[in-house]
C-alpha cells in the first residue's frame, strides 16, 4: 500500500538552549530540570507565585522555614528532572 505522506508546515516545538523549562503535570506538581534547579541555587525549598491577571504563575528560591515555603524534591538520582509538588489549581479552573 502506498503512503501518502505529507510534509507538517507548522512550527514545531524546539528546544531552545540557556533557556528555562518547566512544566505542570496532571497532578498539579510544578517540574523543571536540573540544570534550571543548579542556576537557582539547588534551594531546598521555593514560594510560588502568581499573577492572577496575566495568569502566569513563577517561583523562587526559599529557606525551608519560610511559612510560604514548599520543599523541593528531586525525584532520584537517576532523574534529570525537579518538582515542586503543592496544591496548583487546574489549567481550566477560575
Amino acid at each position: 500500500m502506498r503512503r501518502d505522506w505529507k510534509i507538517y508546515k507548522g512550527v514545531a516545538a524546539r528546544r531552545i538552549p540557556e533557556t528555562v523549562r518547566s512544566s505542570i503535570n496532571p497532578n498539579g506538581e510544578i517540574t523543571f530540570d536540573l540544570d534550571t534547579y543548579r542556576k537557582m541555587g539547588e534551594p531546598e525549598a521555593m514560594c510560588l507565585m502568581y499573577d492572577e491577571s496575566r495568569r502566569i504563575i513563577g517561583i523562587k528560591p526559599a529557606h525551608p522555614d519560610d511559612p510560604h515555603a514548599v520543599l523541593v524534591r528531586v525525584r532520584h538520582e537517576r532523574s534529570n528532572r525537579v518538582g515542586v509538588r503543592e496544591t496548583v489549581p487546574a489549567r481550566n479552573g477560575r
